[in-house]
Formats: C-alpha cells, sequence, structure tokens
C-alpha cells in the first residue's frame, strides 16, 4: 500500500482543497489548517498558496440568512471579535503577494464605524504587501441588543463613505465584490454605496444582499454574475449591460421589478441577455411579480422584450408564474426548471418545451391555498405529461398536517419525492405503489412517534407497519432520506430501517438523520 508521501502533487492538493475548504469562512477555521504547513517541507511548499491566499478580517460568522442573537457573543467578547486578522501573519511569513480574496466577518457592537476602520487599517497599512487581491467579500451581522442603535447616527456616513474610497485606492484592482448584510444601518449603506459605486464599472462579478437601494450612478458593461437579493426594484438601480451576463440573481425587495436597469442600449426596446446561462427569480413571498408592461417612452412606447436565447437552468421561488411570465422564455434552451410556490403557478409551465427539460423540480404545498382535489387534478396533469424516461423530476410537497390520499394520485413519471410534515403517514411508503418510476424518497416527519416512548409502545406502533409491508413493493426505489427529531432517532433507528429494507427490493442507499 503506498504511503501519502509517494501521491503525486496533484492528489496531495486535492486532499488539501477538500481540508481547506472550510478554512476561509472564518478566522478560527483558518487558524485550525496552519498545522498542515508544518509537517514537512513539501506540504508547506504545495499547501501555503492554498492557506495564504485569502485575508481574513474579524472572527464572525460569515451572514447568509440571519443574524447572530445576543447569547452567542457575550459581552465581555463582542469587542475582541470585531478586531482580529490574519493579514499580520501572512505578511510576516512572506506571502502577501498571493492574498487574492478579502473576507471579512464582523460583529459590530454598537455601529459599523469601529469595525470599518479597523478594515480601512489592516487593507490601507498592508496595500503595498496585497497587490494581488482580486476579491472583496465583506458581511456584517448585528446582534439583537444593535438594532436600531445605529440607524439614527446619521454624521457618521461621510467617514464611512470615506474608507470605502481610501480601500479602494489602495486595493484598486479589485473584479468581484459581494456584500451581505441583514439590517439596514446608515452607516453600512453609506460605505457599501461608495465602494459599490466606485468598483462597479470594473467588476466581472456583484452580490448586493443589503436592505436599501444601491444607486443609479452604477454603470457596468463588464459584469457576468450578478446577485441583487435585496434590490429595491424600480428605483436607484445600477445599469447594468446584459450582454456579458452569464449568471443572475434577482430577489425584489418589494411587490414587482423593473428590468429596466438592463435596459443599456437606449435606441431599441430589446434587452438581450446573449450569454446568460442561469437565472433566479426569487421572491420575498408568495405573489412577487416580475412583468414589466410599462411602456419604454424613448422607443417607440412600447414595453422591453426580453430575450434569454442562451438560458438553460430558471429558478423561481415565490414568484407569480403567469402565461405572461413563461412567455419570456419560451424561446430559450432551458434544460433544468427548479419552481417553488402554490400549485396555480405551475399551470403556466405547460407553455414550455417541458420534453426538452433534463430536470424539472417543483416545491409546493397540499392543501394551501387550493383546496385538496384541485391539488390532485393540478399536479396530476402536470406529472401525466413528462413521459421521457430522461427527465428527473422532483415534486416536494409540504404537506401542513394533511395527508396524500394515494388514490388520488396519478404521478407515473414522478423520480424524486419530498414529503415534509409534522407526521407523515406510514413514511410514505402507502404512495411507493402510485409511482412506479420513483427512485429517490426523502420524508421529514419530525413529530412522528413523539407519543411512543418505550420499546413496547414502538412496537404497538411499527407491527401493523411490518405486516402491511412483509412483502416487498413492485418499486425502482434506490435511495432512502428519513429525518426525525434528535430524540426519535435512537428509538426507530432499527425498526424504520428493517421496515424500508425488507419490502424495496432495488434499496441500496438508506439514511436516518435529524
Amino acid at each position: 500500500m503506498a504511503v501519502i508521501s509517494s501521491l503525486p502533487d496533484d492528489i496531495i492538493l486535492d486532499i488539501f482543497g477538500i481540508c481547506i475548504s472550510d478554512a476561509y469562512s472564518c478566522l478560527e477555521e483558518w487558524k485550525r489548517v496552519l498545522s498542515v504547513l508544518a509537517v514537512c517541507r513539501r506540504w508547506r511548499a504545495l499547501a501555503a498558496p492554498m492557506v495564504y491566499c485569502t485575508a481574513i478580517i474579524g472572527n464572525g460568522p460569515v451572514i447568509e440568512s440571519s443574524y447572530a442573537k445576543d447569547d452567542e457573543f457575550p459581552p465581555d467578547t463582542r469587542e475582541k471579535c470585531n478586531y482580529s486578522s490574519n493579514i499580520d501573519l501572512v505578511i510576516a511569513n512572506g506571502y502577501g503577494w498571493l492574498v487574492e480574496h478579502v473576507v471579512t466577518t464582523q460583529m459590530p457592537v454598537q455601529c459599523y464605524l469601529q469595525p470599518l476602520r479597523y478594515i480601512k487599517r489592516m487593507l490601507c497599512t498592508h496595500a503595498s504587501q496585497l497587490t494581488g487581491v482580486r476579491v472583496l467579500n465583506m458581511s456584517f451581522c448585528l446582534t439583537m441588543a444593535n438594532i436600531g442603535l445605529d440607524t439614527a447616527d446619521h454624521e457618521h456616513r461621510p467617514e464611512a463613505a470615506q474608507i470605502a474610497r481610501d480601500i479602494a485606492t489602495s486595493l484598486p484592482f479589485v473584479d468581484s465584490v459581494f456584500l451581505r448584510s441583514m439590517l439596514e444601518s446608515d452607516i453600512l449603506l453609506s460605505f457599501a454605496k461608495t465602494l459599490a459605486n466606485i468598483y462597479f464599472g470594473q467588476l466581472k462579478e456583484f452580490e448586493w444582499t443589503i436592505p436599501g437601494n444601491i444607486g443609479s450612478e452604477c454603470t457596468s458593461a463588464k459584469l457576468e454574475r450578478c446577485n441583487l437579493r435585496h434590490a429595491n426594484n424600480e428605483q436607484n438601480l445600477p445599469l447594468i449591460c446584459p450582454r456579458q451576463l452569464e449568471r443572475l440573481f434577482i430577489a425584489p425587495f418589494s411587490e414587482s421589478f423593473s428590468w429596466r436597469c438592463f435596459h443599456f442600449d437606449k435606441t431599441v426596446n430589446t434587452v438581450a441577455f446573449d450569454n446568460l446561462q442561469s437565472l433566479v427569480l426569487s421572491g420575498r413571498r408568495a405573489g412577487i411579480s416580475v412583468e414589466d408592461d410599462r411602456p419604454v417612452s424613448l422607443v417607440n412606447s412600447q414595453p422591453l422584450e426580453l430575450m434569454f436565447p442562451r438560458l438553460v437552468h430558471l429558478k423561481i421561488n415565490h414568484v407569480a408564474v403567469t402565461e405572461k411570465t413563461m412567455a419570456m422564455f419560451i424561446g430559450s434552451p432551458l434544460k433544468v426548471i427548479d419552481i417553488d410556490g402554490p400549485i396555480d403557478n405551475m399551470e403556466a409551465l405547460q407553455m414550455l418545451k417541458l420534453r426538452s427539460l433534463d430536470a424539472l423540480h417543483v416545491s409546493t404545498w397540499f392543501g394551501f391555498p387550493v383546496s385538496d382535489n384541485e391539488f390532485y387534478q393540478k399536479s396530476n396533469v402536470m406529472f401525466q405529461n413528462m413521459d421521457l424516461a430522461k427527465l428527473e423530476t422532483t415534486l416536494a410537497v409540504n404537506i401542513d398536517g394533511n395527508q396524500l390520499d394515494p388514490a388520488h394520485l396519478y404521478w407515473p413519471y414522478l423520480t424524486i419525492l419530498r414529503l415534509c410534515s409534522e407526521y407523515v403517514d406510514e413514511f410514505g411508503l402507502n404512495l411507493v405503489p402510485q409511482l412506479p418510476n420513483l427512485v429517490h424518497l426523502t420524508v421529514y416527519a419530525f413529530s412522528a412517534g413523539e407519543e411512543e416512548s418505550d420499546e413496547a409502545s414502538l412496537q404497538s406502533m411499527f407491527s401493523p407497519l411490518l405486516a402491511r409491508y412483509s412483502e416487498r413493493l413492485h418499486s425502482k426505489i434506490t435511495s432512502v432520506r428519513l429525518a426525525f427529531s434528535q430524540d426519535r432517532l435512537q428509538l426507530f433507528d432499527t425498526l424504520v430501517t428493517r421496515l424500508f429494507q425488507q419490502c424495496l427490493p432495488e434499496l441500496s442507499s438508506f439514511k436516518i438523520t435529524n
């Protein structure tokens, strides 16, 4: 058997890549991988570019969809975690020239100003050694106690804007900027808008996940990947040339969205996304509209005509899906559609070339807002038409206390099913005979068996199921994943495993998680 020292460099680098993948999320994770560099000279030479390519400022989490709770950061540690960085260590070891990414994960105590000053000091002081920086990934987070403390602090907005200008002057070659925060702050907004305005014209990738307007002063003809997660729709949006975009994520902040920020060529009323391959339209609640019927006054008083000639992946979350919305994509060579919303939205899908798809993923609710019978009728019509063997069809259903009746289902071409409820009847096995092409089954049933607390009561719960499914079902299911509450895992493990393995003949992967 070969020892690890005999492996070629490319294999070693792949292993390092797996081990180091979480090192860029925060400072504590980065410090844990430093031990890799101390193993031997060869490992140090191979791993150093991967370890030292990222400068991290701050020790908070990279915010995605929530803000931290106060009890996670006691008062005596909050200030300390704001002001820490690996930049001094990276430069002291002579690797400043390797830094391509700057990641900030700040947990401000009262306002954003003090952390911003620290970020400026670390980046501007060492700017001469950080000449390779191309990516700024900046996440800011409020704790519960801080909400509202900084929003009234208007007098410091000019200083925040100047900090952004100083950072942009010190790092002139940045081509990717990510700005994230869950809550709006006057100080942060001043900093973020100024930074975006300065860099926007040279960016290839941009993310704005900050409640508030970016500003209409931003113009870009180079953007390839754009994420406008909290874009405030019609007002003060940047002007973006659509022709270079490859990936676009739009999450309107209010009830409608205007495509006018992509109306780069004012001489025509056509917006052509010539290179766009992936589009995500995400509403914060059902009913958000992405239609734009208003005429363009400068171009024949006609509405904008949208074109997506290379779009292959379309994802729609909580957006009002109408025939007019789907009409925008009739000419697109779609291969994958992900759609999340009421079953009413799904009817408009029939306008598209569904038979040319490779995968259709649908997530919806049973019993809301339509009646049970309407759900059966609409879902049956949809999945009866998916008759190509190559098509991967996924249906995720939030049951909300209701139970699906297998007698009313006709989903013959469904390949993946996910059920989510407090309790799923018979763990979904009662539906299997009606789904002859089902391959993967996932069931989330966090309240299942909550009244059974000992072995005897569990036996009485499972005995009828074991008897009912004592013979193998005619099924193609190869993979099952069940999710229960933590206190049910150990109780259910043996009996649930026995139940599924005895009735699903093709089962090769079976997992129970919480």
